[in-house]
């Protein structure tokens, strides 16, 4: 089963599309959308207040994504841009889904907080998985990444889990010389001869 996991560089990636369509309209060119101008001004202030926030920032991914939101919104309202922008951002989560599944169990799920707007991302996601993998199944998910760490760390423990490369590793003691000499918890292993 793979997992489409929806989370912080999606969200940057609808905020920032988003964001180029408010300053579009801002600037009076095509391709813009009045309604995500409304929302930027609402969220950030003037269009030269994003901008100045924007280069001042170390990383502008966390501002891109707190805009994710007023996109949805936006496309919730009927805003055509803003409706494709989340379009295409389940095509693009559905063409990783199947990159990263190839080889595996045509099984998919997904995760992550944009996912919470299902009716904006789920359709998209499941049309493009389905039109190049019209066998591909979808099971929702049975609990949030750290239920599924923790679930494949209790079954390695029990021995139960098989590395599969280059999606499961399984890391022993004995493979722990080919891995840089590192115990679990950090220790380093010494070697005779060596120091």
């Amino acid at each position: 089963m793979w997992m489409a996991s929806a989370g912080q560089t999606t969200a940057a990636w609808i905020g920032m599309r988003g964001l180029h369509a408010a300053l579009r309209a801002h600037d009076g060119r095509a391709g813009g959308s009045p309604a995500l101008l409304k929302r930027l001004t609402a969220h950030f202030g003037h269009p030269s207040e994003l901008v100045a926030l924007v280069y001042a920032a170390g990383s502008a991914a966390h501002h891109f994504a707190s805009f994710a939101p007023a996109v949805g919104e936006a496309a919730r309202d009927g805003d055509p841009v803003a409706r494709r922008i989340w379009a295409e951002a389940g095509r693009q989560l559905g063409q990783t889904a199947l990159a990263a599944a190839s080889g595996l169990e045509p099984v998919f799920s997904w995760g992550g907080r944009l996912f919470d707007a299902a009716d904006l991302l789920m359709e998209p996601f499941q049309s493009t998985v389905r039109t190049l993998l019209p066998e591909a199944r979808f099971e929702p998910p049975r609990g949030d990444s750290a239920d599924g760490a923790l679930a494949l760390a209790r079954a390695a423990a029990g021995g139960s889990v098989r590395p599969h490369h280059p999606y499961v590793y399984v890391f022993t003691e004995a493979s722990q010389d080919r891995v840089g000499g590192v115990r679990p918890g950090g220790t380093e292993r010494r070697r005779a001869g060596r120091r």
